[in-house]
């Protein structure tokens, strides 16, 4: 499929369909999908339909990833990224940059594990990147996942990050929360190398963490 100028619509049925956007073509386009499917080059949208279990993928743009009603995989890689897992039992890796995340019903799995799903700025100075979720609730068992996060790529094995609430920093590896935002410490210099703001949440346990 070649898309033209203006704002295209592409309906994928076939993992092997192919969906050509030229950069000069401009528009805003989106892919709707009934398969596992990964947004081609140019492409900002991607909708997955039906109500199977599936995975979406974006690209370096700033894409909009909105689920089905099945148990979803959302992932943003580049850009700054709106995802939405609508129904179901979601995971959402929000990717490259400043990520706004919603669950949608389900017991979803907001997921950072690695540099990459916390945005360039990681580590390089204070929260300067901040992804969002909008919707997190403990309730319905919602979690968010550092469980694969490497404090350490360069040591054998995983070096896993220590939930400690609301207690200050005390050294490197650490995750707190506080005033809706869960901070993270990965320099040891004590202040917050990256940042998950959850809007409306005011408490946070060890539970919803996994590290």
């Amino acid at each position: 499929m070649i898309g033209e100028g203006g704002d295209d619509i592409y309906i994928v049925d076939n993992v092997n369909d192919l969906v050509f956007e030229s950069p000069l073509n401009g528009g805003h386009d989106l892919i709707q999908t009934w398969v596992d499917y990964g947004l081609s080059d140019n492409v900002e949208d991607g909708v997955l339909l039906g109500n199977a279990d599936l995975t979406l993928s974006g690209n370096n743009l700033d894409n909009v990833l909105t689920g089905n009603s099945g148990n979803n995989t959302l992932m943003g890689f580049g850009g700054t990224n709106q995802l939405f897992g609508a129904e179901g039992n979601d995971t959402l890796f929000g990717g490259w940059g400043s990520n706004t995340l919603t669950g949608g019903t389900g017991s979803d799995t907001f997921t950072f594990n690695n540099w990459i799903t916390l945005g360039p700025e990681m580590g390089m100075g204070p929260a300067d990147s901040q992804n969002i979720i909008t919707d997190f609730s403990a309730l319905d068992g919602d979690k968010i996942d550092f469980s694969g996060y490497d404090m350490d790529p360069l040591t054998l094995g995983v070096q896993h990050m220590t939930f400690i609430g609301s207690n200050e920093f005390t050294g490197a590896g650490q995750l707190r929360f506080v005033d809706q935002v869960l901070l993270g410490n990965v320099s040891g210099d004590l202040g917050a190398d990256f940042q998950v703001q959850l809007l409306g949440v005011h408490t946070l346990s060890a539970n919803d963490v996994l590290v």
